[in-house]
């Protein structure tokens, strides 16, 4: 969800600057700039792309993969530590 939230910011950022003239906010100046540049376009495309492919993952964690048992085929003990292996 971090992911996503990150991707969509960067969309929310570049579009109101694109059409709507905000003025200086705070220290940031103002960047309004009704031309579109090919930079910006290729900016807004991959940021929306990636917001689209964090949506993707999964977000419950019973489908995300399990961790890995450090090539054992049995389970081993958790209060030990993993350098160690029982017989």
């Amino acid at each position: 969800m971090v992911a996503f939230l990150v991707a969509a910011g960067g969309v929310g950022a570049v579009l109101p600057y694109q059409y709507v003239d905000v003025g200086p906010l705070g220290p940031l100046p103002d960047m309004y700039e009704p031309i579109s540049h090919p930079e910006k376009t290729y900016s807004l495309l991959a940021e929306a792309v990636a917001a689209v492919a964090a949506l993707a993952l999964p977000q419950d964690p019973l489908l995300r993969p399990a961790a890995d048992s450090g090539g054992q085929d049995s389970p081993r003990d958790p209060s030990m530590p993993h350098w160690i292996h029982r017989p």
